[in-house]
């Protein structure tokens, strides 16, 4: 039998969206964001985010993740794409937005990142939220950002390249790290910290053997803080979050940090990288600000931050903004101050404590503990991930099992 629409009552009006009394009210359809990289700790905020803002999300992770994958409770059925970094990555991403009808593409790793503004594929009606292959080389390349740097009258520590051969200039003390950024430093290494000229050798020949392109950079002592917000071509509308811990300590990713409103000069540094470039979109920038009050730029990263829980708790919801934004969409105001948020990155504390009750590092397990409990006190926590998360002991036991297998290759 055919269900007929119920008749309209006499004096009734026509519902919303209806083109006769008694016709099926039909919603406009939602915009589709194609989210790339949710297997990493941006993802499940971003996923959220776009949900509560009304978009309708696919999410997609590398294939070849195990357990969780890249699963959270707004995105439980992603998509699986090629590594970035293979061929077969961009007519994955041509076939995959038409399939699933996008609107925009947002990347939560620099590898995704990359592998998009370099590659330029054909998203046909899509927009992606992020850099073109130019923007993306001037500051993301961390020895191309150094000119971008001093283009835009922002300081930057002195570097030189290392490899092939190891310049007798290379300033000391120094990190050595990869030039290249992404996810492709944890093959080749993290940062070393160097004191001397036999340290530094050591450093690059290491970097050297894995296959990276090990640049020596001038070690800044510092506080450290990071920008996080949307660049919009001619300057930045975001909040700071002056970092407090990193796992590994001082040359890993934030484990402890607190928001804060940008100080004057550092806000100013920002805008000019921005516009020096052009570009639009999420950015990320890393800064050290020096015993005289300088503040020299370190690194940029035009993606979501690894810890964007911190900033959409403190009141800017950058996944939205940022794709609002690309969308052409009306975007909304964030407020002057950020709320007073602390983000505790529980896999990197974790991890410390577990160094400390093993007597390596400098550090006890009551000193891991008292320092988070300083910088939670009267902050509101932002636990990433959060322990009541249904994926997080599976997705973390997969990361720990893929760093095992990676040490237990032979090289």
């Amino acid at each position: 039998m055919t269900a007929l629409a119920r008749p309209a009552r006499r004096g009734s009006r026509p519902r919303p969206g209806a083109r006769y009394p008694g016709a099926p009210v039909t919603a406009p359809p939602r915009p589709v964001v194609l989210l790339l990289g949710t297997d990493y700790k941006a993802g499940p905020w971003a996923a959220r985010s776009l949900r509560d803002a009304g978009y309708r999300v696919v999410g997609a992770h590398t294939a070849g993740g195990v357990l969780a994958g890249g699963r959270s409770r707004a995105c439980p059925a992603p998509l699986r794409h090629p590594p970035a970094g293979l061929p077969e990555f961009r007519p994955w991403i041509e076939h995959a937005v038409r399939r699933v009808g996008a609107d925009a593409v947002l990347a939560t790793t620099e590898d995704l990142v990359a592998a998009v503004a370099q590659a330029s594929p054909d998203l046909g009606r899509a927009v992606f939220a992020g850099p073109d292959g130019r923007q993306y080389a001037a500051l993301c390349d961390k020895s191309a950002l150094a000119d971008t740097a001093a283009a835009a009258g922002v300081d930057h520590p002195r570097w030189v390249s290392a490899w092939p051969d190891l310049p007798d200039d290379a300033p000391l003390p120094a990190v050595v790290k990869a030039r290249d950024s992404g996810e492709a430093i944890d093959r080749v290494g993290r940062a070393v910290i160097c004191h001397t000229r036999d340290e530094l050798r050591r450093a690059v020949d290491l970097f050297g053997e894995a296959g990276g392109r090990p640049i020596v950079q001038e070690l800044l002592v510092g506080r450290r803080w990071n920008f996080h917000g949307l660049a919009r071509g001619e300057g930045a509308r975001g909040f700071a979050t002056e970092v407090v811990r990193e796992y590994p300590r001082a040359r890993g990713i934030t484990s402890l940090a607190r928001s804060v409103v940008p100080p004057p000069p550092f806000a100013a540094l920002v805008d000019s990288l921005v516009a020096a470039t052009g570009y639009r979109g999420p950015i990320s920038v890393q800064v050290i600000e020096r015993a005289d009050g300088r503040f020299a730029v370190h690194d940029v990263n035009l993606r979501l931050p690894a810890s964007v829980g911190l900033t959409i708790r403190a009141g800017l919801d950058l996944p939205r903004l940022a794709v609002d934004d690309a969308l052409g969409r009306p975007l909304a105001t964030p407020p002057a101050a950020p709320r007073r948020v602390a983000y505790l990155g529980v896999d990197g504390e974790v991890r410390a404590l577990g160094d400390a009750l093993r007597g390596r590092g400098a550090e006890s397990p009551r000193e891991v503990l008292a320092g988070v409990a300083r910088v939670l006190r009267g902050h509101r926590p932002v636990l990433d991930p959060h322990p009541l998360d249904p994926f997080w002991i599976p997705l973390l036991g997969a990361r720990a099992l893929r760093r095992r297998l990676r040490s237990a290759t032979p090289a």
